[in-house]
Order: C-alpha cells, then structure tokens, then sequence
C-alpha cells in the first residue's frame, strides 16, 4: 500500500471502487469520465471524513449514486441546459476542480444532481403515459370498428385497465436509492 493503516485502506477501498467502475461493462463511457474525474476529490473525502464508508447517506456516495441513476437518452429533460453531459460537468465543475476540504460542496451538487433525477423521472413517467394512452386509444378504435364495443364506452384510463402498474416499477428504478 502507499499509505499504511486506516489511511491507506481508504485509499485502496477508493481505488478498488473506481476500478470496479471501470470494469462494469454497464458504465458507459460519458459517465466513466465524470467518474475518472471525481476520483481524486473521492480521494480526499475518503481520508478527510471517515463517515463516508459509514454512512450510506454521506453527500459524495449520494453524488456517485445519482450521477449512476442519470439516464442520457432521457437528456436534461426538457430544462434548455442542452446536453445531459453539459448540465452535468457544469454541476461537477466545482468538485472536480476545486474541492479542498469543504465536503458542503458535495451536498449542493447533489441537491442540484436529485432535481435532474427528478426531472428524468417525471420526463420518463409523462413518455410512459403517452404510450398507454396511445395505446388504449388505439384499442378502443379497434374494439369500436371490429363492432365490439363502443368507442365512447372503452376503457380511457390506462389505470382502469391495469397498465399504469409496468409504467410504476420502471419509474421506480429511477427514483429508487
């Protein structure tokens, strides 16, 4: 180890953690980057704060965790920031470049990470409706022209018709901790 006792089994469990990043094949390549990016200030917390492998709840694991939740092809989610990554590095920046000894700066990134989340959620939720209720009424016309129900009587709420729970445990994923 480079460093001896509980300062360097920080160092190694950071390390061991980052390439186990690198080794997941499902970490694409944009998020890799960011993540390559943290590592050094990830680095820092680990010997500055020791209740970061204490506690699940700790700013930085909640940044790492967020930043694997993001969804690219969900872009920014309509907030006119343009691409994902560009809102991202943007939120980054301040961790990346300048983190020093103020672990605060984590929680304002992850504030602002949770509202991105938040906002692919809700983006992904609102895809998901549309495509029910394209569905049903796709149905409905079918069942009224083929005579067998009328098309004013047909289901509307995707909700009546047991659909919106596939549309829940998907959402779910993204919102999940």
């Amino acid at each position: 180890p480079l460093v001896a006792g509980p300062l360097g089994d920080a160092v190694e469990l950071v390390m061991a953690l980052f390439e186990a990043f690198r080794d997941d094949k499902e970490v694409t390549e944009p998020l890799l980057e960011r993540l390559d990016g943290l590592e050094p200030a990830v680095h820092k917390v680990a010997l500055l704060d020791p209740s970061f492998f204490e506690i699940s709840g700790h700013p930085v694991r909640q940044v790492i965790n967020q930043l694997a939740r993001l969804r690219p092809e969900l872009g920014d989610a309509g907030h006119g920031r343009g691409d994902l990554w560009e809102t991202v590095d943007a939120l980054l920046g301040p961790a990346m470049e300048g983190f020093d000894r103020d672990i605060s700066l984590f929680s304002d990134v992850l504030v602002e990470l949770d509202a991105l989340v938040q906002r692919q959620a809700a983006a992904y939720q609102a895809n998901v409706d549309a495509v029910v209720n394209a569905c049903a009424s796709q149905e409905a016309f079918i069942l009224a022209r083929r005579g067998l129900v009328d098309e004013d009587s047909a289901p509307a709420d995707p909700v009546d018709r047991g659909v919106s729970k596939r549309s829940e445990e998907h959402t779910s994923e993204l919102q999940s901790p």
